[in-house]
Order: structure tokens, then C-alpha cells, then sequence
């Protein structure tokens, strides 16, 4: 965490990102006191789909966040470190 004059910003850091052809995924945490903040964010464009009055394409946007307790901060997030290129991964 950063500490400003009048308030506390998270510094987060990345621990996943999957980009494929129609979507991106995230995961990032960040050290709060106890342990850490995960948030997990993906963001989807779908294939033009046939709508009753015409063609329209759909667009996504989800997010999750949880605590995870680390009062020693022993978790050095390697374990899930991921940089791919997935055109083909099925979302």
C-alpha cells in the first residue's frame, strides 16, 4: 500500500492475465493489512449473435474480489503467475 497525504492507495500486483482472441482475464492482488486483496476481472466480447430485431454483439464485464488472511505475508503469488496467449482458450 501506498501511503498518501490523506489516504492509502492499494499497489497491485499482477498475478494472471489470459488474452484471447474475444475476452481478457485478470487476477492481481494486493497486500492489506492481514493478508491480501484478490481481484479477478474478465471482460468478454461474444460473437454476433442473431437478435429478434436484427444483429447485435454481446459485451461482458465481471468482477470478483476476496480476502485472503497472510498476517506474515508469506504468500509470494508465484504459484499462479500465467502470461498466455489464448485465441483458442474457451472462456
Amino acid at each position: 500500500m501506498v501511503k498518501k497525504e490523506n489516504y492509502t492507495m492499494l499497489e497491485w500486483e499482477l498475478l494472471e492475465r489470459i488474452v484471447g482472441k474475444n475476452f481478457h482475464h485478470i487476477i492481481r492482488r494486493a497486500q492489506v493489512p492481514g493478508g491480501w486483496l484478490i481481484e479477478s476481472s474478465k471482460y468478454v466480447i461474444s460473437k454476433k449473435t442473431e437478435m429478434f430485431r436484427g444483429t447485435m454483439s454481446g459485451v461482458g464485464y465481471g468482477v470478483g474480489l476476496t480476502f485472503i488472511p497472510d498476517p506474515e505475508y508469506k504468500w509470494h503469488g508465484l504459484e499462479i503467475v500465467k502470461f498466455i496467449d489464448a485465441d483458442d482458450y474457451s472462456s
